[in-house]
């Protein structure tokens, strides 16, 4: 599987690079997809960066869930298992993202320095998981952990 993901200033910005993206991979891959690609779009609830650590491995964990119980999510998510992140050898980065729409759950991106460091990091997640948020998600979550291949970052914060 090839998993890739964009973080914008606001919707209209995320919903025009799934079209590029889409119209891209139909033009370029049309050979090598199996089926259509799953698109998730929603709100950045929770980021973490580690700007000393270059991340190599990745993990992204989709998850369902009612739209109120994401709300409270969010909450536990910042204050349980970012610190433990934070705190965890060769953690790069998380962000947490809310699917927009009713009762679609969303997904967790956590990057890290090697594929150690993304294993234990993820037994981290799904244990912290279980025993705080569980009860919260209609179905476990589904766990993809692979290499980074290519990482492009810009940023305009500050630019005016």
């Amino acid at each position: 599987k090839i998993v890739t993901t964009s973080i914008f200033e606001n919707h209209s910005g995320a919903e025009e690079s799934v079209k590029r993206a889409a119209h891209w991979v139909n033009r370029t891959l049309p050979a090598s997809i199996v089926g259509p690609p799953r698109v998730t779009v929603g709100e950045i609830a929770v980021r973490e960066v580690n700007e000393d650590v270059k991340a190599g491995y990745g993990v992204m964990r989709r998850f369902s869930c009612t739209s109120e119980n994401a709300v409270r999510i969010a909450a536990r998510v910042r204050e349980g298992l970012v610190p433990i992140f934070g705190a965890t050898p060769g953690f790069a980065s998380f962000a947490l993202l809310i699917e927009s729409g009713r009762d679609r759950g969303g997904a967790s991106l956590s990057a890290f320095a090697d594929r150690a460091a993304a294993e234990a990091g993820n037994r981290q997640a799904l244990a912290w998981v279980k025993e705080n948020v569980g009860e919260l998600l209609t179905q476990p979550p589904e766990v993809l952990l692979g290499e980074m291949r290519l990482r492009y970052a810009t940023s305009t914060v500050g630019t005016g």
